[in-house]
């Protein structure tokens, strides 16, 4: 995102229709910003929004949203941290948004999905 786009409170992370992350210390490794980053998303996976508490024994971490090795410049960077459960950031990888996506400064949630399985767990027949 443009510093420009940033200042003038017109970027994607400026939207208030998502999340709105908190104002940190810089410096700090990325696993001290835990505490932080389940506030800012609500205790829930920023990629299929499942809660800490449905998630039982699924664990939560911290992804970075620009692979870190990609981007290890952006480690320890809170803005691209996630709060993630485990299955998600397995399935996301070291996969990150096209380069004309990152261009125009876009960042994206999506629902990460295996080829051939469904994206919800199909009920069990009574």
């Amino acid at each position: 995102m443009s510093s420009e786009s940033k200042a003038q409170g017109t970027g994607p992370l400026e939207d208030p229709r998502l999340i709105r992350r908190s104002v940190v210390e810089p410096g700090k490794r990325y696993p001290d910003y835990r505490q932080t980053l389940r506030h800012d998303f609500y205790h829930a996976c920023a990629y299929c929004t499942i809660m800490e508490y449905e998630a039982q024994s699924i664990g939560m971490v911290i992804d970075h949203y620009e692979p870190q090795k990609a981007r290890p410049d952006l480690t320890n960077d809170y803005d691209n941290l996630m709060y993630a459960c485990s299955v998600c950031n397995e399935r996301k990888s070291d996969r990150y948004p096209p380069p004309e996506a990152r261009r125009d400064g876009r960042r994206f949630f999506v629902r990460i999905t295996t080829p051939g399985r469904s994206t919800f767990p199909e009920r069990d027949s009574c």
